[in-house]
């Protein structure tokens, strides 16, 4: 089906099994997952079906249930465009994909063969410039240390403003990287981890000097044993000594598990994601065990987590769908809205400050670090702007931290090694880097304009 673009991110261990072709422009197949929200891809699939047998008049109808369903994601649009185009309407093809192009996202529409028959347009050919030109690479982030393994597969990024230290967790060792204010690494280790465990979350609780991590059995990691499948929990590192304090592990039920992407509320609450069961899970001060916040199918692959600055709200992105809010008075579940042309999915990490929501997005074309400005209300998404997209030394990024005036997130971490049967290519690479970029204002009180350079196309 020409119009529905895919694409190979990094393997989403959070989803339980691993995505290879996880279609990117919001539009996922998501056969294995059931939730509140699943209709709209039980359409989308009538969609393709209609597309296949030449209905585009019936693809249209079953995109446009989609939209009504989601939103105007850039997906949607593009895929409207197409039905569009097919149907001989031209202005409201030119006019999806002049909104699809508002997204940063890229595609290539004078290559692809629902727009025929307005290759030749002259009202095309500039939207379809500007759709490629999105492909550009825009950055002027730092290299903030440069890791020394290659093969860390680095996941999450926590820093101590204390002792200036950042803390950088391993998916292939399950292990923790130190890295100290003068560049010097130390490995943490817990002594009574078993082998095959990846650690993914990590976040500091400075008032209580504890870093935070959350691990699971995987295939990617180095000494795996399949027996140990489904097991996932939390760790409390003490900051001083580097050792585990607490460890908290999910009931065993045989279902997939993976606790996550986790964020730490100032009271110490630690709200943490379960992705392959869609649900959010709860660690509350003085508790001995890990509770549910939002049930089994609440969410379609729930990952960072981002608290309002309140406390009342738990944002909460979906990789497929967008950014939910959750409500933690009420327990009630709302979906972010966005003004037009605006693309909230493939979030793998995201981030609350002065009113703005920093997003690294690993399941876009390109990928790219986004801050997304929102309403007084703190449910609306108004503008987006790039901090870093489709560089090369981006790779695959995944998380960052916010420090000070400044992001720090990992890139290139070795997602894109990681095969179909989730296993780390041993294949040459160089090793995963932290970078940082400045988030404050210019001392003219405009933004920092971020550099865009030509297409590397290396996407």
């Amino acid at each position: 089906m020409p119009s529905v673009h895919e694409s190979s991110p990094r393997s989403i261990l959070h989803f339980g099994l691993l995505v290879a072709g996880l279609i990117l422009l919001a539009l996922p197949v998501m056969a294995a997952m059931a939730c509140a929200d699943s209709t709209w891809v039980q359409h989308f699939r009538a969609g393709r079906v209609a597309y296949a047998a030449g209905d585009f008049a019936g693809f249209r109808s079953q995109l446009r249930i989609v939209r009504d369903s989601i939103g105007e994601q850039p997906g949607v649009n593009y895929n409207l465009a197409c039905a569009a185009a097919r149907l001989g309407q031209r202005d409201e093809a030119l006019e999806r994909l002049r909104r699809y192009a508002l997204s940063g996202l890229t595609q290539d529409p004078a290559e692809d063969s629902d727009f025929v028959a307005l290759w030749q347009d002259p009202g095309f050919k500039p939207i379809a410039a500007r759709i490629r030109a999105n492909g550009d690479s825009i950055g002027s982030a730092r290299v903030q240390h440069r890791f020394r393994d290659a093969s860390l597969l680095t996941e999450d990024l926590a820093y101590d403003p204390p002792t200036r230290r950042f803390f950088a967790t391993s998916v292939h060792h399950g292990t923790v990287v130190e890295v100290g204010a003068d560049g010097a690494e130390h490995v943490w280790r817990d002594p009574a981890a078993r082998p095959g465990w990846s650690l993914f979350a990590a976040r500091v609780d400075a008032p209580r000097r504890l870093l935070w991590t959350s691990g699971a059995a995987t295939p990617t990691a180095a000494g795996y044993v399949a027996a140990d499948s489904g097991r996932t929990g939390l760790t409390a590192w003490d900051l001083r000594t580097g050792t585990p304090k607490r460890r908290l592990e999910w009931p065993r039920d045989g279902r997939p598990r993976l606790l996550g992407d986790l964020t730490v509320g100032p009271d110490g609450t630690v709200y943490v994601c379960d992705s392959p069961a869609g649900a959010v899970r709860v660690v509350r001060p003085g508790a001995h065990a890990i509770e549910t916040l939002a049930p089994d199918g609440a969410f379609d692959s729930p990952q960072t987590p981002a608290l309002s600055a309140d406390g009342r709200r738990l944002y909460v992105p979906d990789y497929s769908r967008g950014i939910g809010v959750l409500d933690l008075r009420t327990g009630a579940r709302s979906w972010m809205t966005f003004a037009t042309g605006l693309a909230l999915q493939g979030i793998d990490g995201l981030y609350l400050r002065d009113g703005e929501l920093i997003a690294v997005q690993n399941g876009t074309r390109p990928a790219r670090v986004m801050r997304f400005r929102l309403d007084e209300a703190g449910t609306r998404v108004v503008s987006g702007a790039p901090i870093e997209s489709g560089t090369v030394r981006l790779g695959q990024p995944t998380h960052g931290v916010i420090v000070g005036s400044e992001f720090c997130f990992l890139a290139n971490t070795g997602w894109d090694r990681v095969g179909a049967d989730e296993r780390l290519s041993p294949a040459a690479a160089p090793p995963p880097v932290i970078l940082r970029a400045a988030l404050a204002p210019s001392a003219s009180g405009a933004a920092a304009r971020p550099v865009r350079t030509p297409p590397h196309r290396a996407h």
